[in-house]
């Protein structure tokens, strides 16, 4: 049902204190450092794979060769994994962001007062969390002219020994002149951890896989380049430009405009009818609730509906059954939805599942200390009064119910968000601006999160889709900058004729009524059901 729905619409707390003093000479657990390589050696890349490169993390590196990559694009701080099974090996790359910015290992000012660093947090953290873990290295080296964090460390999971090796690298250097290296600080730091088997006890450097897992892990350390995001930060700049253009221009005529009464879709995958969707838009005033008969008589609570009712038949012993309700107001200045559905599995297991979600634009009055008393106030008022200036307010509330629930958000929200009907909307409304690239912020019901969603309209031309060629605007929608591409095709006057996912080798095609009721036996081609007034979404808080 969610790959449904996506095709169709689609602080770092406080500091832990570490009083352990960190090793003045590394181990020789890790005797392939980096900065035994540095500007002396020529970096090797035996046993390594070919680059990762992405440019939205702003980083490269060789991974372990013969390591399956597990790639997770998107907004998350995870952005990559590595799995060789055979060796057991688990190479993960993130990139955490902080609030603030810290240095990379502890400093000590001229008043003697010390400061722990990246280096002295992961590592109590680690502590904190496993216990009995020996720590095998915890000290700074140098990988060129940037500063790395190592620590390595023993433990024991369940029946298997563990030797897991961290390396931290800034992303973001504060440069200052005559500042020490050791006392640079940064917002954001690299992190690469590579977990592999040890033994329980002895010496790990007599043990050849550890010695093997710490020289590929070395390796791939040497292999970092971080890159310059210059080019893609102005991209995203260039695209929110063109979002805020777009979304004062999304008119409600233009709105209006775009609805279809009803629409039927084939959801397809590797050539095998796998689901369904038949979706209904029209203008309403809410959501539709039962026994609440709809007033347009505010014309402020104007806006369109989108229902969906779907059916997916992912494998054998598999179905699930959903039905979506979306409703926004056509200034965008509120929204509301609910999803509500049935997942049946093998031996005939049934979970039910709903999600509610609402999002609010509200203006207020705040205090701004740069205006001078009086200023921007209304004719007519105290001149005397505190200067105020207004501000919006976009907030969004997301609430789950089932087995698996995922914990409630609730969020501010970017200019650029888009409203989940909108979302839905979205091919069929910028398909007209060709050769135009945007950007909006998007709720994923998956990730329970708002994410970034880009957009790339083409340009007209023959295509090929469900076995027929066809004249089609391609309009590509991706989620995080390197996400899973979604084509959209978009017919020359507007009307929406599929999309496809290279990745997960899925079609959606728009049919007829009659079709689905030939592919599919006791097909439900209704609309979705009203919602209880007490379960209708609140709006934003």
């Amino acid at each position: 049902m969610k790959l449904v729905r996506f095709c169709l619409m689609v602080s770092l707390g406080s500091i832990a204190t570490f009083s352990a003093s960190a090793q003045t000479e590394p181990s020789s657990v890790l005797p392939n450092r980096p900065d035994e390589h540095a500007s002396t050696k020529p970096v090797s890349i035996a046993g390594l794979g070919p680059t990762f490169e992405s440019a939205a993390a702003g980083i490269a590196f060789k991974p372990p060769a013969d390591s399956t990559q597990i790639h997770r694009a998107g907004n998350g701080d995870e952005i990559v994994q590595y799995v060789n099974q055979d060796k057991k090996w688990n190479l993960h790359v993130s990139l955490m962001s902080l609030s603030k910015a810290m240095p990379l290992s502890k400093t000590e000012d001229k008043n003697g007062v010390v400061t722990n660093g990246m280096v002295e947090y992961l590592s109590a953290q680690l502590q904190n969390q496993i216990p009995g873990l020996e720590i095998k290295r915890q000290d700074t080296t140098n990988l060129g002219d940037t500063p790395v964090g190592m620590i390595a460390v023993r433990y024991q999971l369940g029946l298997d020994n563990i030797l897991k090796q961290e390396a931290i690298i800034p992303a973001y250097l504060n440069n200052t002149p005559g500042v020490p290296l050791e006392g640079h600080t940064s917002r954001a730091f690299y992190i690469f951890d590579m977990t592999s088997p040890a033994p329980k006890t002895g010496d790990l450097d007599k043990d050849a896989n550890v010695k093997a897992a710490v020289d590929i892990f070395g390796r791939v350390i040497d292999s970092v380049k971080v890159l310059d995001q210059d080019q893609l930060k102005q991209d995203v700049i260039d695209r929110k430009i063109r979002t805020r253009g777009l979304l004062v221009n999304l008119t409600p005529s233009r709105i209006r405009e775009s609805l279809v009464k009803e629409q039927w879709l084939r959801l397809i995958r590797d050539g095998k009818d796998i689901g369904y969707s038949y979706i209904v838009e029209e203008e309403a005033s809410d959501l539709p609730k039962k026994g609440v008969i709809q007033e347009a008589t505010n014309p402020e609570a104007a806006g369109v509906l989108v229902g969906i009712r779907s059916r997916t038949v992912p494998g054998p012993d598999q179905q699930v059954d959903a039905e979506t309700w979306m409703f926004v107001t056509l200034n965008r200045r509120h929204e509301a939805w609910q999803t509500s559905g049935l997942v049946q599995g093998a031996k005939g297991t049934k979970q039910p599942f709903s999600e509610y979600g609402a999002s609010d634009m509200k203006t207020r009055s705040v205090i701004d200390p740069d205006l001078l008393p009086g200023e921007k106030t209304k004719k007519g008022e105290d001149a005397t009064q505190p200067p105020v200036r207004q501000i919006d307010e976009y907030t969004l509330n997301v609430t789950h119910v089932s087995k698996t629930a995922q914990p409630p958000m609730n969020q501010e929200l970017p200019p650029w968000y888009l409203p989940q009907a909108l979302g839905h909307l979205l091919p069929r409304l910028v398909a007209k601006y060709e050769g135009k690239t945007y950007v909006f912020a998007s709720y994923v019901s998956d990730r329970n999160e708002v994410m970034n969603r880009f957009i790339d309209v083409g340009y007209e031309e023959v295509v090929e889709l469900g076995g027929q060629k066809v004249r089609a605007v391609p309009v590509t929608d991706r989620l995080g900058y390197e996400g899973a591409r979604t084509v959209h095709y978009i017919s020359p006057d507007g009307k929406y004729l599929g999309s496809v996912n290279e990745e997960s080798k899925v079609t959606i095609l728009a049919t007829d009524r009659v079709t689905l009721e030939k592919l599919w036996k006791n097909a439900n081609l209704t609309k979705p059901a009203e919602i209880e007034p007490a379960a209708a979404p609140e709006k934003a808080r």
